[in-house]
């Protein structure tokens, strides 16, 4: 995976709304969506940008969500 200086956006515009950059915390093991691409956001129908995965899923959908 490349890390998050390997990253300009500015150089790959017509990719960014398939983007998503989700930051991971070690202690304890959070996801959060640091951006959610435009055309990704309107498939799911919301914008998790800056939401942690366990604020809007539980359960099996928040362990499936984690897993990918």
């Amino acid at each position: 995976m490349p890390s998050r200086t390997d990253d300009e956006p500015t150089e790959i515009p017509t990719l960014l709304p398939y983007l998503a950059l989700i930051d991971v915390e070690l202690n304890p093991r959070r996801f959060q969506w640091r951006l959610v691409g435009t055309h990704i956001t309107g498939a799911m129908g919301y914008d998790y940008t800056r939401f942690y995965f366990d604020e809007k899923h539980s359960g099996p959908a928040l362990a499936d969500l984690i897993a990918v």
